[in-house]
């Protein structure tokens, strides 16, 4: 289906205990990039429907999927689905420096055949948001509230094992941006409750508390250079441990080498602690270095690609962690103003934390074509291959999967 792309600069994630969105882009996704208030006057709120005051940018999509190994086991079966989509963005100018923004993705997908026929599911993407901006001078407050909703299966590329689940986010935070000459000052603090019912770990449920502090400085239009720390806070209930808190400390770059080359960087520390048992004094931590690179060039003006590497921390099984290495390349190229064809090549290397846990590899191929249409239509055919070897031979798997959706703009 459609899905909204949370791009952030530094994409790695940490530990969590159930395998679901990893707690470092979980909290970098709920940040607004740096804005100042004279940016916000002159910028227009954009909508192609008026509703009164409320202006709405408004699509749906319609998708069938097909899988050869759905439930990506050794052996598969196969299965597809139907699902439907309407995201939308609301915005309300109350005053000429504040709004209200409404930003929301809703999905609806039904199985047809394979071995989960007897579901379907209701998707409310994360990034999901109400957000009210309002200025002071030159400093932005932005209070909001994020929600998201997953009832689908989930792909945790990691560890390759899909796992059922009912899972709820609501965060509540605000996030404050100062403006100093080239230098941005930004902060938020941030509390959340995630509910999580798994047909493997049963229910749990995840108290979430962080703040962050940031600064980036812009030396001219093509260069930018930030610093960060934040801290995160997550106490279980009904899960393999008690507690957790998370660290991070990084610098990152964005550099445009030219008009069509552009470098972004990142380097930091992350530091984890873990309460497994307070009342039997069972802790564990770690401390480990992440990096990303990723290098766009546009070769010419119908052809283009990226080349990304990361070394991070992702999701382990219960209270394991894993240790990712992963390179991706991915070339597009536009055969008319209407046509473009993408191609993602990714190659992954997981080591689990324990002497027992898996070391495995994961290489994924991935074609896809956009099609623009009269009317505002788009129709988007997708295909991927994906290739998995592992020491643990439960972990290993072949998969193909076809996808053909037809988007309409409003």
């Amino acid at each position: 289906m459609f899905r909204r792309l949370h791009s952030t600069l530094l994409a790695c994630g940490l530990l969590g205990l159930a395998p679901l969105l990893p707690a470092q882009s979980w909290y970098r996704d709920s940040m607004l990039a740096p804005m100042n208030a004279t940016t916000f006057e002159k910028e227009q709120p954009r909508g192609a429907l008026k509703l009164g005051p409320v202006l709405v940018d408004l699509s749906a999509e319609v998708a069938f999927d097909y899988s050869d190994n759905e439930l990506l086991e050794p052996v598969g079966q196969d299965g597809s689905h139907l699902g439907a989509t309407v995201t939308f963005d609301a915005v309300w100018r109350a005053a000429k420096v504040q709004q209200l923004k409404l930003t929301a993705e809703l999905t609806r997908r039904e199985t047809l055949s394979g071995p989960t026929k007897s579901r379907s599911y209701l998707t409310i993407t994360p990034g999901s948001a109400l957000r009210y901006t309002a200025y002071v001078k030159d400093i932005r407050l932005t209070p909001f509230l994020n929600l998201s909703r997953q009832e689908d299966p989930l792909l945790a590329a990691t560890v390759n094992n899909t796992d059922y689940y009912k899972q709820a986010t609501y965060d509540a935070g605000l996030q404050v941006d100062w403006p100093l000459n080239k230098t941005t000052l930004q902060g938020m603090v941030l509390r959340g409750l995630r509910t999580t019912s798994s047909d493997i770990l049963g229910r749990q449920e995840t108290d979430r508390t962080a703040a962050s502090l940031r600064a980036v400085h812009t030396f001219n239009p093509a260069l930018d250079l930030g610093a960060d720390y934040f801290v995160v806070r997550q106490d279980y209930r009904n899960g393999p441990a008690e507690s957790s808190v998370t660290q991070n400390a990084s610098l990152f770059t964005r550099w445009s080498l030219s008009k069509v080359l552009q470098l972004k960087a990142a380097i930091g520390l992350t530091k984890l602690d873990m309460t497994r048992s307070r009342l039997l004094d069972d802790a564990t931590g770690a401390t480990v270095l992440f990096d990303e690179v990723e290098l766009s060039h546009r070769l010419r003006p119908n052809l283009s690609y990226f080349l990304r590497y990361s070394e991070s921390i992702g999701d382990g099984v219960s209270t394991n962690f894993l240790r990712i290495q992963d390179l991706t390349f991915g070339p597009s190229l536009m055969l008319s103003d209407k046509l473009v064809l993408r191609f993602e090549a990714d190659w992954q290397r997981v080591r689990e934390s324990t002497e027992s846990g898996e070391t495995g590899r994961r290489r994924s191929y991935r074609g896809k074509l956009e099609w623009s249409l009269p009317g505002n239509f788009f129709l988007h055919a997708t295909y991927r291959i994906i290739h998995k070897t592992s020491n643990l031979p439960t972990r290993a798997y072949d998969q193909r999967y076809f996808e053909l959706s037809l988007l309409k703009q409003f």
